[in-house]
């Protein structure tokens, strides 16, 4: 029950607040709280009024001033709706209430006035709207304050109106309403500076996290770059003697006649073409730029199926022979060529 009370209430309320203001949370409260402090704030001023009204022999401009100044207040939510904006509205209410304690002190009591505890929840509420502007916020004040004190001046005492005993139960609501008033302007600023303090620790939570983030990313790329050092120095170690191996085996098939011994020139192919694709091997799989974007490329080109089989044959014969196994390839004579990776093909 109560839940739906305080949702119709609030959607009311947001009747008067743009839609602007709606999408920032903050800003909907501090409108929420601008539109029901100007409905229920110039209800004090009716118990006030209507005090003076009814001690007051003669009501002159004085008395008329500042209740249609304190009227002017009831209008400032419906001009929120239409204005959209609420730093001029807040502006103006900031000069009137302040003029209103300001007048009211002087006409009405003096430092007894019933008006004057309304100065302090003035400059309360242009800090509270006008936070972001507090130069113009003191500017505002001092200049009425300035004026309050010249008339004091010029008249040499505050007009006894009203005697000051009279206003003392007056003078008493007055300031109740003024402290309820900021009450609820305190209690907004209180959660408002809570929920500050619950997102400030949010972000050093979030700092301490992306810091440590930081120091990963940072031994990562020491590990990476430890990493392409130690591949690029094993490359070069394995190539040499690679292409050793390769280079006798090469100048031992030139030196070798066309009557040797077939197998041992067949053993010296195999010890060849094993070293070059050794060394293939090694050249694909050290090679640092085809590690990191794990891709492998491919150089198509006609190829002799059959010299590819017998290739990949000599070198697994041996590797058989060792557990006295026999590996026997049957193929035709002519299986001609295909086009594709010998090197990719010889490692499958």
């Amino acid at each position: 029950m109560l839940n739906n009370l305080i949702d119709r209430l609030l959607k009311t309320i947001d009747w008067f607040v743009p839609a602007e203001l709606q999408k920032n949370n903050a800003k909907l409260w501090q409108a929420r709280i601008f539109v029901i402090s100007h409905l229920l704030g110039p209800c004090s001023a009716i118990l006030i009024m209507g005090y003076l009204y009814r001690v007051l022999e003669e009501r002159d401009f004085a008395f008329w001033t500042i209740c249609f100044l304190c009227g002017a207040f009831w209008l400032l939510p419906f001009g929120l709706k239409f204005s959209r904006t609420l730093f001029w509205l807040a502006l103006f209410s900031f000069c009137d209430l302040t003029f209103i304690s300001m007048f009211g002190s002087f006409f009405y009591g003096g430092v007894s006035s019933p008006f004057l505890p309304w100065c302090l929840a003035s400059l309360l509420i242009g800090f509270f709207y006008l936070s972001d502007r507090p130069m113009l916020v003191l500017g505002v004040f001092a200049v009425q304050l300035a004026g309050l004190c010249a008339a004091y001046v010029v008249n040499g005492s505050f007009p006894e109106r009203v005697p000051v005993h009279e206003l003392s139960t007056v003078g008493m609501i007055s300031a109740l309403c003024a402290t309820l008033y900021t009450s609820m302007m305190a209690i907004y600023y209180a959660y408002v500076m809570t929920a500050q303090s619950a997102l400030r620790q949010e972000i050093e939570k979030r700092l301490l996290t992306a810091a440590r983030l930081q120091r990963a990313k940072q031994e990562a790329e020491r590990a990476n770059e430890a990493k392409a050092v130690f591949l690029a120095k094993m490359n070069h170690q394995l190539r040499t003697p690679l292409n050793a191996i390769i280079g006798y085996s090469e100048i031992l098939l030139e030196d070798i006649g066309p009557h040797a011994d077939a197998t041992n020139q067949s053993d010296l192919k195999t010890i060849n073409n094993a070293g070059r694709h050794l060394l293939s091997l090694v050249s694909d799989v050290l090679y640092m730029p085809k590690i990191e974007s794990d891709n492998v490329d491919l150089t198509l080109r006609p190829v002799d199926l059959g010299a590819c089989l017998d290739e990949v044959a000599s070198t697994c014969r041996n590797l058989v022979s060792h557990n006295r196994n026999e590996f026997i390839l049957e193929k035709s004579e002519n299986l001609g060529t295909i086009e594709t990776d010998e090197r990719g093909c010889a490692r499958s």
